[in-house]
């Protein structure tokens, strides 16, 4: 099986766009972005209104499709350059610099990092080819769609794992390459566990299809093939054997969730039959924008699934684009867009989770503590997420902890903090997806990755001291350590701290500081250095350095690592032993891989090229490197802002050239 995890919705930013038509070739475009931290300024929330010459957005558009489906010339002419150009001029007359606060919102957009959801109703940008930045976006950022529909949407169905996968390849028996492509999907897929069905050429016809997936319940579906409009009728569909369509009207009552559209036409087509399987309930989809050579299909298509055993799905799709963009001509990789949320990931295994992936684990729960996460599901009922907020509705609510938290900071400002949470805890409409999803034990809401990080640390509380059920105490230390997420600032507006507030419950009724674990190896809240021989304490350092920017405890992952790029001598040998897979996964670990380019961002790569230009005689150097990382503007300097340090003082503060 093949596990579908909940997004990492903490991390995601929203660009929300709605596109008004005024009639005179005119159109009002209304822009707002929510990250992480939120949209608010204060009482606050900003909106971007913008007119914006619709007609020219139109004519970049075209020229777009046309410049990606150009052939190659001899005569020296990059298409690359071209795309860019027109990215360029599109992303000007979408957010048109000299018009009232769009710099602002410009501004915001580039300093923020992670995963982009470009919610929208406008139906004709290219977002993912926007040249923002000198980099396309599509390359530069893990870029998400969700079309805003004003048809009824299918509820859709969460799944936890790819089980089952109907593949189909070739209907009219003219794309060789296609074929391949169906076979080799399937193959990486049941090395993963999961059950395929491979439909090809005559076999891929309309009623064996829809009997397929109205029979059986799939969780992905990969078509690779054409995909046209029915001539008077005006849906557009999946082409199958005798040139039948699979479009809308012919989509079963349910989809799977997970759809890959690899189909050769125009933009608009595959756009439109992307919608269409988002209203019939899917969740993520890959598609398309123009028809794309067989072999880079193909190409495309692996390396998006391989990428997948390690990656969301966003980062996935970024990743195979950048793999094919290495070839600086080919502009296969700016036809592939995805439409869904970029955070979700599918990560491989087999159907018994021998990987020890704690995302399978049944986790064991006193009644307190199942009173706890019920109530916070209660508290976020109705929505797509459980938040911090949600959490800590759950907690304060307990039997166990209201009378002792009632008793140390009293009732009226208790109930001043829950009215205060419970306000906030209520999202705004315009966050919930279009696509719902099936009722499961949280009414359809799925666990933030700070929740999701708070529940696996309690269990380890739990083990750390050889229980194997999570308490109330568990969940309440747990949140505390992660620093309790957005919900501290609500609290705090009420005149009290998350620790003030929890410490009492935590240490069953003593008030004191943050309650700690109780193991030899911790103390006072910290890791006791002594406990620690010195290549382990190197290890958890680096994984502190890699999991603080990201705002994430250190989890085991970022541990591994930790261990890898300290150079650890026993990581190394046993990586040795499992032949040549394991020396590979020796060199990426230990940072010993030389990089190709297109491992790189093309404006990383240009940093690079511009600091060895620099000073071409001699090996390129660290504060040549960082000098051109940390210029105005640049995520690196972001990385540092996060981390409450001034980029442009390091940057001062760096040895000078030569």
């Amino acid at each position: 099986m093949t596990t579908f995890e909940a997004p990492d919705s903490d991390s995601l930013t929203t660009l929300d766009v709605r596109a008004r038509d005024k009639g005179d070739g005119t159109a009002q475009y209304l822009y707002q972005l929510r990250s992480a931290e939120g949209s608010a300024i204060g009482p606050l929330e900003q909106e971007y209104s913008v007119d914006v010459h619709q007609s020219l957005v139109r004519m970049l558009c075209t020229k777009m499709n046309k410049v990606l489906r150009a052939k190659p010339t001899t005569s020296g002419q990059s298409r690359v350059v071209d795309l860019s150009r027109v990215g360029h001029a599109l992303c000007e007359a979408l957010f048109p610099l000299r018009y009232g606060n769009v710099p602002d919102l410009v501004t915001r957009l580039r300093e923020s990092s992670g995963p982009l959801l470009v919610r929208t109703d406008e139906m004709v940008v290219p977002w993912e080819l926007l040249f923002f930045e000198d980099e396309f976006l599509g390359l530069n950022r893990e870029i998400g769609r969700r079309s805003v529909v004003q048809r009824r949407v299918v509820h859709g169905r969460r799944i936890r794992g790819i089980n089952r996968a109907l593949i189909v390849g070739d209907p009219l028996g003219d794309l060789p390459d296609a074929a391949r492509e169906a076979e080799n999907v399937a193959e990486w897929m049941r090395a993963k566990g999961t059950e395929c069905t491979v439909l090809l050429r005559d076999q891929a016809n309309l009623a064996d299809v829809v009997m397929e997936l109205s029979e059986r319940r799939y969780d992905l579906f990969h078509y690779c093939g054409h995909v046209a409009t029915a001539s008077g009728a005006g849906t557009t569909g999946l082409v199958l054997h005798d040139r039948m369509l699979l479009d809308e009207r012919a989509l079963p009552s349910e989809v799977p969730p997970v759809v890959f559209i690899n189909g050769c036409k125009s933009a608009g087509r595959v756009e439109n039959i992307c919608v269409s399987f988002m209203v019939m309930g899917a969740q993520a989809v890959v598609g398309t924008r123009t028809e794309v050579p067989e072999e880079k299909a193909r190409r495309f298509a692996e390396e998006f699934y391989r990428l997948l055993t390690d990656m969301t799905t966003g980062a996935a799709v970024r990743a195979a684009r950048l793999a094919l963009s290495a070839d600086d001509d080919d502009l296969t990789w700016a036809s592939f867009m995805l439409y869904g949320d970029p955070t979700v990931r599918i990560t491989g295994g087999g159907g018994s989770d021998q990987q020890g992936g704690r995302q399978d684990e049944k986790l064991d729960f006193e009644d307190g503590a199942q009173d706890v996460l019920s109530r916070a599901f209660d508290a976020a009922k109705g929505q797509r997420l459980l938040t911090s907020v949600h959490l800590l509705l759950g907690l304060i609510g307990s039997a166990e902890l209201r009378p002792r938290i009632t008793a140390s900071i009293g009732a009226d400002r208790l109930t001043q903090v829950t009215e205060r949470l419970t306000s906030v805890g209520v999202v705004d409409p315009r966050e919930e997806p279009e696509v719902s999803q099936e009722p499961d034990e949280g009414g359809g809401t799925v666990p933030s990755d700070t929740v999701t990080h708070v529940i696996i640390r309690a269990d380890e509380l739990a083990s750390a001291v050889g229980r194997t059920r999570v308490s109330v105490h568990d969940l309440t230390v747990a949140f505390l350590e992660s620093g309790a997420g957005t919900s501290s600032r609500e609290v705090e507006s009420c005149g009290v701290t998350v620790e003030q507030l929890l410490s009492v419950g935590a240490m069953g009724g003593e008030s004191g500081p943050t309650p700690t674990v109780g193991t030899p190896l911790t103390g006072r809240g910290r890791i006791q250095p002594e406990q620690l021989d010195p290549a382990v304490a190197h290890a958890v350092r680096t994984a502190l350095a890699l999991s603080v920017p990201r705002g994430e405890v250190i989890g085991t992952y970022a541990l591994l690592l930790g261990f890898g790029l300290s150079g650890s001598s026993v990581l190394r040998e046993a990586l040795t032993a499992q032949g040549e897979r394991g020396r590979r996964a020796l060199r990426l670990l230990f940072g010993e891989e030389d990089p190709g380019g297109a491992a790189f961002s093309r404006r990383t790569l240009a940093a690079l090229e511009a600091a060895h230009a620099a000073e071409p005689d001699r090996p390129l150097g660290e504060a040549a490197v960082l000098r051109t990382l940390l210029k105005p503007g640049s995520t690196a300097g972001g990385l540092l802002k996060s981390l409450g340090v001034d980029p442009e003082a390091v940057r001062k503060s760096l040895p000078p050239p030569g």
